[in-house]
Order: structure tokens, then sequence, then C-alpha cells
């Protein structure tokens, strides 16, 4: 079976959670034997420009059709795939094979996708990929003025939702959205996590030197995690003890670092190793040799792959409502330190520095290896796989 894979974003190196799910989901499907291809137009410059994708259009282009076009590239690449015959003609000829299956990440593309599927290809089924509800997540996100924007989002999304095939959602929240609008119940693949393993022998001796208890941090620069960190984590700080600090690492580091707000929280700043960006070895290892790991979401929509990678780690987790959403059903283990106040996240925080290593019992860690990607992708086969031939 031939599958095409549309998105605004590469993910051979995935640096975000949204690549670290489709990556996995193109894995998965070569694994039980389809011919996977993947093709897009690029929303950042951030995103490497690999085979069957085409860089991101000049700022120019892009304030065509959005004059505020910031926050907006990736519906705007949608745009321009379908009525620009210069863009859908470059992404076309990206095209290898006739593809059974077309998959929209996100809802970008529908636009594009119904166009080659009734000029080319009418026999594919058209099969979308939710990874949130966008309109939400962008209200959340973007000034009202921009409603017009806001309202061309919603009818993008619904169109997916109501002309594909078949919908993929994220969690139940989600799923309850998507029904609304879908032809037929959507299927939920929950966000998951690969194995926590890593090399020693590739990690730098800087790295090596962390020793102590620490709490770790990280993600990508995805506002919601700036956002999130600086509600729970402000005002008077004392919750790291003396000889304990905090690590933050991913490219959330480069926004805390420069944010006016971290430079006056004095006693955090001192209690804090910034890291950067880090290769997935490093950052499994980081994750191996924390004592317990932030989950600071405020805002956002759909679920988190940090909380499924925390909660697989067997760390202690200082998380919130949001961040753990989708994960409920964790929340009664001891391992879960919910907060629902930055009062709550800093006693936390404090809290989980005077606990000795978490020790979860068999039964805990059967059900923790369900997080794992290779058992959250399995509906795809029995629903839209095996059902399509």
């Amino acid at each position: 079976m031939n599958i095409l894979l549309i998105s605004s974003y590469s993910f051979s190196e995935p640096f975000h959670g949204g690549q670290v799910r489709v990556s996995n989901i193109a894995n998965f499907y070569k694994k039980i034997g389809c011919k996977v291809q993947s093709i897009g137009i690029l929303s950042s410059d951030d995103y490497l420009l690999e085979k069957g994708f085409i860089s991101r259009p000049s700022i120019k282009e892009l304030s065509k059709v959005i004059e505020n076009y910031s926050n907006f590239e990736d519906y705007i690449v949608g745009y321009i795939a379908a009525r620009q015959k210069k863009y859908f003609d470059l992404l076309f000829s990206k095209i290898l094979f006739k593809p059974d299956i077309i998959q929209l990440e996100h809802p970008w593309f529908i636009d594009f996708a119904l166009k080659i599927k009734s000029k080319f290809f009418n026999n594919s089924k058209i099969v979308y990929s939710s990874h949130n509800n966008e309109y939400h997540l962008k209200k959340k996100l973007i000034d009202s003025f921009l409603s017009d924007a806001l309202r061309s989002i919603r009818s993008i999304e619904i169109k997916a939702l109501s002309k594909a095939d078949y919908v993929i959602s994220v969690s139940e929240n989600n799923k309850k959205y998507n029904d609304k609008f879908s032809t037929s119940p959507s299927i939920i693949i929950q966000n998951g996590t690969n194995e926590i393993n890593f090399k020693k022998k590739d990690i730098p001796k800087a790295f090596l030197k962390l020793t102590g208890k620490y709490a770790l941090f990280f993600g990508s620069s995805y506002k919601p995690n700036l956002d999130g960190f600086f509600y729970y984590l402000t005002d008077y700080f004392g919750s790291i003890p003396p000889d304990k600090y905090l690590v933050i690492a991913g490219d959330i580091s480069y926004e805390i670092l420069k944010d006016e707000r971290f430079k006056k929280l004095q006693f955090l700043h001192n209690k804090t190793i910034i890291l950067g960006r880090v290769n997935r070895n490093i950052l499994n290892f980081l994750i191996k040799s924390s004592h317990s790991i932030l989950l600071p979401l405020h805002t956002g929509d759909g679920t988190s792959l940090k909380t499924a990678e925390a909660i697989y780690s067997k760390k202690y987790i200082i998380g919130t409502p949001v961040s753990l959403r989708g994960f409920e059903s964790f929340n009664k283990s001891s391992q879960i330190l919910l907060s629902r106040s930055p009062v709550d996240f800093k006693k936390n925080l404090l809290e989980s520095f005077r606990l000795k290593p978490i020790k979860l019992s068999e039964k805990e860690i059967i059900i923790r290896n369900n997080l794992l990607w290779k058992n959250c992708l399995k509906p795809l086969s029995k629903k839209i796989i095996y059902e399509k031939k």
C-alpha cells in the first residue's frame, strides 16, 4: 500500500512534538509493509529542506495571504499549495507514486489533497491526522484582532474533518470535537514515547558531570511551554534546595534565557543550568539521570508527548491539569504531583526533592509500556490499513 504524508514540516530530525509524532507514524507504516512518501511546503526556515519538501515561501508571498503572517505560516503554505499554480505544480511534481492513502498531518493541505484526489487519484482515501484542535489552539495564542484569519482556520479544519474518509484524534476531548464534523467516528492514536535509552560513550563529559538530584524541564520553543514556565515558576522562588538544581534543555532554553522575566527571578536564575538544543541521545541521558520532570503547561490543546515520555521514564512529575490532559488515568499514581496553581507547583517541586527515587510495581511498569509508540499506533493497521484492503 502506498501512503502519501503531507505536512508543513519535515521530520527526519524532529525537534518538536508534531515532528516526533509524524516520524513515528511514518516508521510504523513502513514496518507493516507500506511504501511511504512525505511531501509538503515548509512553514519555517528551522525545518530541514528534505527530499519531497519545498522551502518556506518568501515574506512577500506569505504577507500577500495574511499581512500579519506570523503564527499563520502553516495555514498559508497549505492555502498557496492549492491556489497558486506555481506551488501546486511544484508540490505535485514531488509525488513519486499513485497513493492509496493521502494522509494530512494537520488540516492545512486539505484543499490540495482534494484537488489531486479529484484530478488524478480518484480511488485514494484521505486520512486527516489531527494533532489538536487548531482553531481552539490558535485562538488562545493569537490576538483577537486577527479574527478573519482565525475564521479561515476554523473553516479549513472543519473541511478536513468533513471531507476525510478517516480521522485520527489524539485524545478523547480531541475526538469529541472532531466527531461533531466528521462523517464517521475518529480513531484515537494517543501520543506515545520511544524507549528511553542512550549510549554513554556518546555523552560529552560535560554532561556526565551533572551530578546530584536535579529537576528537568525540556521542550521546544512552542509558546505554551514558555508561558507555562513563567506562569508556574514566578514571584519569590525557594523551591530548590542548596544542593539541587534545575536543568533546562531544548529550544525552550533560548526563549527562557532571553526573557526579561527570567533575569528578575534571581534565585531561580542562579539555580538553573541551561543546555540549549541537545540530540536525542543526550536528552535520553538527561531524562534517565534526572530526579523529577517539570511539565508546567498552562495553555494549549491536544496532548503532550513530553507527558508520555515523563510517565514512561518512571521519574516524579510535577504536572498540571493541562499537561496531564489525556493521561488522567495516571493522576492518582505516586509518580504524579498534580499542581493546580503556581503555589502548588512550587511546593510540589520542593517536595519531589525530599522524596527517594520512585519505585513502581511490576503492574505499574507494564501499564506504562502501553505508552510506547509501537503500542499506541496499533489501531492504524486495524482501522485504516487492513480495513482499506
